[in-house]
């Protein structure tokens, strides 16, 4: 028997504005597009060092808004403290689903999503508890992405001692 998946919450739908229609959609065998993926290290370097952070007990998200792309993409940064590799790549499923479910309501953003290690507690639950705790982060990343969000602090250039 199929399990029935969530529909996103009214407040994502409603409390960020939504992009364009074209957003590629997913592949026949239900693999995201390369496109929708964020995956080289220089970009998520930019999205680390010019986006906006919000954070939980149990997760970090970090957003940039990138209005020339026309539509969001998704990433993700799961460390060995989260748990093992089964726990890791639950949650790393988990997570694709969450961005699958509302992802042509977000604007076109950058999202990178990392778990703390307290997160482990949702790789074993159901896929409504990890919607309901990510769902309003992201819509709160999004929104503070698409405002300009706080603008962070430059470090001096490190000083190297000979």
């Amino acid at each position: 028997m199929a399990e029935e998946r969530p529909s996103p919450p009214p407040s994502v739908v409603s409390e960020v504005s939504t992009s364009s229609s074209s957003a590629p959609e997913l592949s026949e065998n239900g693999t995201y597009p390369k496109e929708v993926r964020v995956r080289r290290k220089s970009d998520y370097n930019e999205i680390h060092r010019k986006g906006v952070r919000v954070r939980s007990a149990d997760f970090q998200i970090v957003a940039l808004f990138r209005p020339q792309r026309g539509f969001a993409r998704f990433g993700m940064a799961v460390s060995k403290k989260v748990g093992g590799a089964v726990i890791r790549n639950r949650l790393r499923r988990l997570f694709r689903e969450c961005f699958r479910l509302s992802r042509h309501s977000f604007p076109s953003v950058d999202l990178v999503v990392i778990p703390r290690p307290e997160a482990r507690r949702f790789a074993d639950g159901k896929l409504d508890a990890l919607y309901a705790e990510l769902g309003p982060l992201m819509v709160k990343a999004c929104a503070q992405a698409q405002k300009g969000g706080k603008p962070r602090r430059s470090r001096p250039p490190k000083r190297r001692v000979r």
